[in-house]
């Protein structure tokens, strides 16, 4: 942890006095165990947990999470593809009777009325 002042800082002395005292007191490790989870292994050097055998290979339960992910999304996109190949057919038919409507329509409306759609 560290504090940034300035040079000229006035009461540099007074806050190393009261920083000191908050460490004899033992709040700022109160303070750091309290506010970090499981802050007491964390604490630990890097050997004692490697000297003591706690660490183990990785087993196939340990990606069980992982797996359930990987599945549902596999799932949801397939289901999503699906639905875009049905439903992009029945857009696709709409689509082309809609034009030949429409081409049909300008057809007539040119043809049937002479100057009067052109006004």
């Amino acid at each position: 942890m560290a504090l940034a002042i300035g040079k000229t800082f006035d009461q540099k002395a007074e806050l190393s006095r009261g920083i000191t005292r908050l460490k004899e007191f033992g709040i700022i490790e109160y303070l750091k165990t309290k506010d970090l989870f499981n802050a007491t292994e964390c604490l630990k050097p890097l050997s004692s947990s490697v000297t003591s055998g706690e660490l183990r290979a990785l087993d196939i339960v340990d990606f069980l999470g992982v797996f359930a992910i990987y599945a549902t999304g596999i799932s949801v996109a397939a289901a999503v593809f699906v639905l875009e190949l049905t439903l992009g057919r029945r857009r696709a038919g709409r689509g082309r009777e809609g034009r030949e409507d429409t081409e049909d329509a300008r057809r007539t409306a040119g043809k049937g009325e002479g100057g009067s759609a052109r006004t």
